[in-house]
Order: structure tokens, then C-alpha cells, then sequence
């Protein structure tokens, strides 16, 4: 290497893959009973971790660019999996109304929080 800094995402894609491997040696082996669908919800969850995680790193590392955009989606993404996740294993007792409710609270919250960051941080392009 020259100096330079890896950017982190081969890592997050070493790590998805890693989640996923982790995931199916757990079905495989009955360690766990989930229907394929609780499962796919697992993946999914991992998935918008792993990119939270790599968002973040990105957004606070000194040497690379701030991604308020990238960030947004990484956080909204984690957010609405993880209710997705407690709907399908069933944590809370929520109708399809109030799941709904609840998700489009946070879509749009995330979406006016990360637009007015955005904001700030990204300036218009000038004729």
C-alpha cells in the first residue's frame, strides 16, 4: 500500500458475506427454528447493520468525504429492518395499521432530519 487508508468495503462485504455464512450454519444445524421468512428477515437485518456501520465509519473518518445522504439511508434502512424484524418474530403485537403507521413515521422523520443535514452539509451546484 502507498499510505493510504483502506475505505472499509471490502470489509463490509467480508462481513455480509460472513453474516450470511453464519446464518446458514445455524439453519443448517437446527440451531435455531425459524421459518424462512424470520430468517430472510435475520439477513436483512445484518445487511442494514453491516451498511450502518460502514456509513458511520465513512462519515467520521477524517480522510474521506461526509455522506449525510449515504448515512440517512444506512439509518432509516436499520431502522425500518429492525421493526421488521420484531413484527416477523412476533416481539410486539402490532396490527398491519400500526406497523405501517410506525414506518411511515420514521421514513419520514429520517427524511426531513437527514434532508436538513444534507442541507448543510452539501452545497447547490452553481450555473
Amino acid at each position: 500500500m502507498s499510505g493510504t487508508k483502506p475505505s472499509g468495503k471490502g470489509l463490509a462485504g467480508a462481513l455480509a458475506g460472513l453474516a450470511a455464512a453464519i446464518v446458514a450454519l445455524l439453519k443448517v444445524f437446527d440451531a435455531v427454528d425459524w421459518t424462512d421468512a424470520q430468517t430472510a428477515l435475520v439477513l436483512a437485518e445484518a445487511g442494514a447493520v453491516i451498511s450502518l456501520a460502514g456509513a458511520v465509519r465513512a462519515h467520521v473518518r477524517s480522510n474521506t468525504p461526509k455522506e449525510p445522504v449515504v448515512l440517512a439511508g444506512a439509518v432509516t434502512a436499520s431502522i425500518t429492518a429492525t421493526i421488521a424484524l420484531g413484527t416477523g418474530f412476533t416481539w410486539w403485537d402490532w396490527t398491519a395499521e400500526q406497523t405501517s403507521a410506525v414506518l411511515s413515521v420514521v421514513t419520514a422523520a429520517s427524511g426531513v432530519v437527514f434532508a436538513a443535514i444534507a442541507r448543510e452539509t452539501v452545497k447547490p451546484v452553481e450555473d
